[in-house]
């Protein structure tokens, strides 16, 4: 029997630093913290494997920050994290390979260290490091190399002991001056000084000595959340802060911090140059552009982002002063950035670290992303109807005596949506209503197909084209499923006129959240899906409609519950194999088999159970392509395809392919566009991104349009007509944009209120 031995491997959780420095043979160097590990690797791009390794700190502390000695010959580094710092040299090994030999560490210093910045080394030394503490202290170090220790040079501490969220230091040799920016627990920051002449000199020690104090140069206030980075400009005359407020702001601080002026003693209070906002999150990290003119933001939103300093914003909502957005990441965001020559690195808690060439993210357009040539976009807002057009909603409740006079609540808004072609929608409320509404009609035009007699939120809706079926030309079915479980079904007319009465039962003894139509799915066949992992097949007998009615009622034809009780995203029917394949929101994927004959009411046998196939996040799509071959995207940006092996008797998903999205961080759709190719459609944060698979089609492509994020419902359709649609929904408006390509892509559509 084979021996099980453990193996040890490297630390993949958050990166939380990261620093591009020189080294002795002049390539640039990238240093990663992560845990309590520091990694060296080659600052290019491509996939880059660690040049070295160190474990900086052994206790499960980790590396906060890294900042690299700029003097000729071997490099000195200084790792920091908690009240420790620990100081190495980036030398050769024997075999000529990089390597990390530790030269001294200091702490506990009694307070977390915030930054390190090197100054000038005196003669016979290997460094001077300044350390910026919590408390709004600065204590100067000298390396000993012979020692292996660090010895105390000065001991300077801001005349206003603040305690602080975040520190900057910033050396300037031309002025003499150390300057300190420090972010506050009160949301402001405070600027001071001290000389550099003055850190010669010391009793030796780490802990004690004579504390100079400095009087603060100036108080930068605005901020109305924890200043969570500080970043000073390459000439010291600009600051940048960002904060948990979804903002950054740039201060010119000119003579009265950074330009060597006399201080007088006055602590002055300036303004922010610029006030940034456009970020869904919290901001993280912010750099400066060497030229000083561009600031780059890093957010919990997952993305960077691009402004431009020397453009004006005529109001906060404008953001004409965005240069570009780069994406890529997932989980909480990105925490760190660095950047060297024509590369920008990103790194965060997916433990990703990217590289972007900078020519590429500034080259025209508000998305780092190559577009196709024949992109364009337009827009619309169409806000619901008044009270009025409600009202006459209302009337056309099946049961008139079982909708009540006053609602619930006043307020109306969009709860879920979906398309019908290139310029029909309908619109689902969270009064039960069902709106029909035209792309090129007027902001009025809302018509009312549907009213719930039970006034109950709609919260799932889509469109079928019943194919294989004798029905009206242009008719199609618009399904809605809502909180108490009812299904409805309404007859569409092409002119968007409803056929006859609508159709309506109770399909799930609990919410009803999900309508699948299934690729396969002939006639009027449809999935029908609740919380519990319940799935139901239903069956709609079509034959009526030439008449104005329906023929008879739905039949119930399989139905499945999932073992796990998740509920399930994504339903369709492979006919070669007769399995019913299903992905869930937990990453599982699994199959029940279908038997004619068989009784609707008893739950269908599974077959197949694959579990956490897309790890922890959701299937959000699933479709059989036919002859045994079986597609999954999740939100984990991974796209597998399947292969059904066996026979009756014994089932399996042979997993043949796997495709990993780089430009989403949740896959959506696969579109076929013909000859022009195969895309994968997707979110990356707020952008919806539709992208090329470089392996199927002539040429790797993608484009953008910022949208409102894939985490809400969403309704798609692919035509081969003029231009796509992606629509958006705030409370009472909708809105939408529309993306041309010669051919139309995809639509997607989001709203911003709750649903769950």
């Amino acid at each position: 029997m084979e021996e099980w031995k453990e193996v040890r491997r490297s630390y993949l959780g958050d990166v939380t630093a990261l620093e591009v420095g020189g080294s002795d043979t002049g390539r640039p160097r990238l240093l990663v913290g992560s845990g309590g590990v520091l990694a060296v690797h080659e600052a290019r791009c491509g996939v880059s494997d660690a040049l070295c390794r160190a474990r900086v700190f052994q206790d499960g502390a980790r590396v906060h920050g890294v900042a690299v000695s700029s003097r000729p010959g071997p490099k000195i580094v200084a790792a920091y994290g908690e009240e420790r710092a620990r100081f190495y040299r980036l030398a050769r090994g024997r075999e000529g390979e990089p390597a990390l030999e530790l030269v001294c560490g200091v702490g506990p210093l009694g307070h977390w260290v915030m930054d390190a910045a090197f100054l000038p080394t005196p003669e016979g030394g290997v460094a001077r490091v300044a350390l910026a503490l919590s408390n709004n202290s600065v204590t100067v170090v000298d390396v000993d190399g012979s020692a292996g220790e660090a010895r105390t040079a000065a001991v300077f501490e801001c005349a206003r002991t603040y305690l602080l969220y975040s520190a900057r230091l910033f050396c300037s040799e031309q002025e003499d001056r150390v300057f300190v920016a420090a972010g506050t627990i009160f949301n402001s920051v405070l600027v001071w000084s001290f000389p550099l002449s003055a850190t010669e000199g010391g009793d030796g020690t780490i802990c004690g000595g004579q504390v100079t104090p400095c009087p603060p140069r100036c108080s930068l206030a605005g901020h109305q959340g924890s200043i969570l980075k500080l970043c000073w400009s390459r000439d010291g005359r600009r600051l940048a802060s960002c904060s948990d407020d979804r903002t950054a702001r740039v201060w010119d601080l000119g003579p009265t911090a950074a330009a060597g002026a006399p201080h007088d003693g006055v602590c002055a209070s300036l303004e922010a140059e610029k006030v940034i906002y456009g970020h869904d999150g919290r901001l993280w990290d912010c750099l400066f552009s060497d030229d000083s003119e561009t600031l780059v933001t890093a957010s919990e939103d997952c993305t960077c982002r691009f402004w431009s300093l020397s453009r004006a914003r005529l109001a906060e909502t404008d953001t004409s002063d965005l240069v570009a957005t780069v994406g890529g990441h997932r989980g909480r965001g990105v925490w760190r950035i660095a950047a060297t020559g024509d590369h920008l690195f990103t790194a965060g808690a997916d433990g990703a670290v990217k590289v972007w060439l900078l020519r590429h993210c500034l080259v025209g357009g508000a998305i780092a992303s190559t577009s196709l040539p024949s992109m364009r976009i337009a827009s619309f807002e169409h806000s619901l109807p008044s009270a009025e057009g409600d009202a006459r909603a209302a009337a056309l409740a099946p049961t008139a005596g079982l909708r009540k006079a006053k609602k619930k609540s006043n307020k109306e808004w969009v709860r879920c949506l979906a398309l019908a072609g290139l310029n029909a929608m309908y619109v689902g409320t969270n009064q039960g209503i069902v709106y029909a509404k035209s792309a090129t009609g007027g902001p009025s035009d809302w018509q009312p197909l549907f009213a719930s007699p039970r006034q109950m939120p709609l919260l799932c809706m889509e469109v079928i084209r019943p194919r294989d079926v004798d029905v009206p030309a242009g008719a199609h079915l618009v399904c809605s499923g809502d909180a108490s479980g009812y299904f409805t079904v309404v007859a569409v007319a092409q002119q968007g006129a409803s056929v006859g009465p609508c159709l309506q039962w109770r399909a799930h003894e609990r919410r009803l959240l999900g309508i699948h139509r299934g690729k396969l799915a002939t006639g009027g066949q449809v999935f029908s899906s609740d919380i519990s992992g319940e799935v139901k097949w239903w069956e709609i007998d079509l034959g009526g409609l030439h008449a104005g009615g329906w023929a008879e009622r739905p039949r119930l034809k399989a139905r499945m519950q999932s073992p796990l009780k998740i509920r399930v995203l994504g339903v369709d029917y492979c006919a070669s194999s007769g399995l019913v394949v299903c992905g869930d929101q937990s990453g599982n994927i699994m199959a029940f088999r279908h038997q004619d004959g068989r009784d609707p009411d008893v739950p269908l046998d599974l077959a197949i159970l694959m579990d956490r196939q897309h790890g922890m996040e959701a299937v959000s799509f699933l479709r059989c392509e036919g002859s045994g071959v079986v597609l999954s995207g999740g939100r984990d940006a991974k796209m597998y395809t399947y292969e059904v092996r066996g026979d009756a008797e014994g089932a399996a998903l042979c997993p043949v392919g796997i495709h990993v999205e780089k430009h989403v961080t949740a896959i959506e759709d696969k579109v076929e566009l013909g000859g022009r190719g195969t895309y994968v459609a997707g979110f990356q944060s707020s952008d919806f991104f539709w992208s090329g698979m470089p392996r199927i089609t002539a040429r790797s492509s993608r484009s953008a349009v910022e949208d409102g994020g894939g985490h809400t419902p969403s309704s798609w359709r692919a035509a081969s007509g003029p231009p796509s649609r992606t629509l958006r929904t705030t409370s009472s408006t909708c809105s939408a944009s529309f993306l041309g390509t010669g051919r139309s892509l995809r639509d997607r559509s989001h709203r911003t209120c709750p649903t769950r």
